[in-house]
């Protein structure tokens, strides 16, 4: 019965999707089939223009593309006209089919300021293959909605549905704290010995039986990856550290989460793992409580450290109130 519990474990806990990259281009696509791709920087580069391609699971989604270029960028200079862009980097719709043209055929997209002149690049080495990267996993190639090897096709099979997961009902009654002490022995058990004054526990309300303990510690912290540890307190006090259904932390750790920080508009626990300083790579989750553990609702991921912070989701679950 034991190992039979461990295999359905297995086979239940979240399966994060893997991100390639092709040249200067890299692309995933999440568990059901929402596809990303991101155009890098060069490596010798901490300052330039990305590009970032996302297109939905579904048969009648259609691709859209945002920019992100230095202050005196205007447009993107396709053929030979200017194609501009939003405040916020958005390509209108209608200007969209023009830039995949660009995508599957040129070398670099130039960004233009008002007068035209060229202020930065894009490179669009590798740009193709992630699209065709995208055709294949979203089950496109053939069909007439495919972004590069099209064809008479008109069906696309439906995504696969997402996990759902049901947070249990919440309640106004104030979290159950935890004191310095009882923070401090949790840690040791962990093995971060620490002094009990350092300690600054935050506390929130999960669930009429549960409370969440975040406790930042000083184990293992380096300039830009903070560690702390997630406690479940419940009605008498008692705490213990709380299960997770995928890692919080760096590899498998489920002891040291890293950079953690409670959303209170989403009500989930966040986790963000740089990389480097700048952000540009490393991994998110979003942890909700479903009432005996956290389990994973979103992950995104930036394997390349090449000046992108526009991150690739690798997984996605529903996540409901119960009624």
């Amino acid at each position: 019965m034991a190992g039979a519990l461990l295999l359905l474990a297995a086979a239940t806990a979240p399966q994060p999707t893997t991100l390639e990259t092709f040249q200067d281009w890299i692309v995933g696509c999440d568990n059901g089939r929402a596809c990303q791709a991101v155009a890098l920087m060069p490596e010798s580069e901490l300052e330039g223009a990305t590009l970032v391609l996302t297109r939905g699971p579904a048969a009648a989604s259609l691709p859209e593309i945002t920019v992100t270029v230095p202050d005196k960028g205007r447009a993107l200079g396709v053929g030979k006209r200017p194609v501009p862009f939003s405040t916020t980097g958005a390509v209108a719709a209608k200007d969209v089919p023009a830039i995949l043209d660009a995508l599957r055929r040129d070398a670099s997209l130039p960004v233009l300021d008002m007068a035209g002149t060229r202020v930065a690049s894009i490179s669009l080495a590798g740009a193709s293959a992630a699209l065709l990267y995208i055709d294949d996993r979203q089950k496109r190639v053939g069909t007439t909605s495919a972004l590069v090897r099209k064809g008479a096709a008109a069906a696309v099979p439906p995504p696969p549905a997402v996990p759902v997961i049901v947070r249990p009902a919440a309640t106004a009654a104030p979290p159950r704290t935890l004191s310095q002490a009882d923070a401090a022995r949790q840690l040791g058990d962990i093995g971060c010995e620490v002094d009990p004054d350092a300690l600054e526990p935050d506390a929130v309300r999960l669930d009429a039986a549960h409370s969440l303990a975040l406790v930042m510690q000083p184990c293992g912290n380096g300039a830009y990856n903070y560690f702390g540890a997630a406690l479940i307190v419940d009605e008498q006090g008692k705490a213990a550290p709380a299960e997770f259904d995928s890692s919080p932390g760096m590899g498998d750790d489920t002891h040291s989460l890293v950079n953690p920080a409670w959303n209170d508009r989403t009500g989930q626990l966040e986790t963000y793992a740089k990389g480097r300083g700048l952000g540009d790579c490393g991994v998110t989750s979003s942890f909700a409580w479903d009432g005996r553990r956290f389990r994973l609702a979103a992950r995104a991921e930036m394997g390349e450290c090449r000046g992108s912070v526009d991150y690739i989701p690798t997984w996605r679950a529903t996540v409901q109130d119960a009624r």
